[in-house]
Parts: structure tokens; sequence; C-alpha cells
């Protein structure tokens, strides 16, 4: 195999091993698992879902079309279902982490016109603020003028 999809859907469409465990979340002291095959239907859902709603339209750079959704938390199941479900799409992940930096990170969502960002809900008022500043800048010096969406991965009691 010469990529993680053509392996991930080798193993996917071979019935012994997608009944195989293969993500676990622990809950307490115990693992809760997600067969292979439930993963990769998750992330095909998700895909479909990021698709249906334009979390992630296509960029052209230089004449090459791109598609990117930023990532940031803690390693945890959702992360991995929805790198997975960016492979479907011919979508970019990519990882934002605290330790880059306020500077660095709006760098980044600037340089790749990012529309949509799946995060740990920790991390939604830091991007608000962060949108609310950039707003009251004028438009050639906003960094975060294509951000539009907050992909949440955790439950959010109102």
């Amino acid at each position: 195999m010469d990529t993680l999809y053509k392996a991930m859907m080798k193993r996917y469409n071979d019935p012994r091993c997608a009944a195989m465990e293969f993500l676990g979340t622990r809950n307490g002291k115990i693992y809760e698992w997600m067969t292979y095959k439930e993963m990769v239907d998750t992330a095909k859902l998700f895909a479909a879902g990021a698709m249906a709603l334009d979390l992630i339209p296509e960029i052209n750079h230089d004449g090459v079309p791109w598609r990117f959704m930023g990532l940031q938390s803690k390693n945890r199941k959702e992360w991995n279902l929805i790198h997975v479900s960016n492979m479907f799409n011919k979508c970019t992940s990519v990882g934002l982490y605290d330790t880059l930096g306020e500077d660095a990170e709006k760098f980044i969502i600037n340089e790749t016109k990012m529309t949509t960002i799946a995060c740990t809900k920790d991390i939604i008022k830091k991007l608000l603020d962060w949108k609310e500043s950039d707003n009251k800048l004028e438009p050639e010096a906003q960094m975060l003028s294509s951000l539009k969406n907050i992909v949440v991965l955790d439950v959010i009691n109102m």
C-alpha cells in the first residue's frame, strides 16, 4: 500500500478486519471501542456533512485546488475521525496547537483561507475573541476573515 487511505480501505473491505476494535476511548477504567467498520462509516458520514454544509470549500493556490480543515484538541477519537473524514474529501487536516502561539495560529488560518476549525469547547472562547478583535481591523489587516465555522468536539450544556 502506498497511501494510508488505500490501506484503510483494504481493511474496511476485509470482513475479518472490519469487525476488529480500532479506536478506543477510556470511560472511567474501561475502554469503549469502535470497530474499524464503525470508524470508517462514521468518518464517511462526517465527510458527507462537511461537504453538504460547505465547511471545506475549495480554494485555489497557484492553480492547484485545496481544501483545509483546522483541528485543535488533545489526542482523542473525534480528532482521528475528522482526520479520516478529511481523507475522503481530499481535504488537508491542519493541526493547530496552543504552543504555536496566537500569531502563528492566525497566520496559518489566513494562509490557508481556512473556513472551519474543529476543536474542544475550551478553545471556542479564544477563537471568538480573536475573531471579534480581527473584525475591528481594517480589511487588509484582518487575518481571520475566512474563518466562519467552529465544529465542537464536546457536548455543550446550555
